[in-house]
């Protein structure tokens, strides 16, 4: 695996967690929304 092959797959790595962070974020913001919905609605 050369250098550049080696970075591509960093890079692919790194948009891949971040996809899964942001996803994870929004499940949280959905799930409090609700609660909070479910409280004081």
């Amino acid at each position: 695996m050369n250098i550049k092959q080696q970075k591509q797959l960093l890079d692919t790595g790194v948009a891949i967690f971040k996809l899964i962070q942001l996803a994870t974020n929004l499940t949280a913001d959905a799930h409090s929304q609700i609660v909070f919905e479910v409280r004081f609605g």
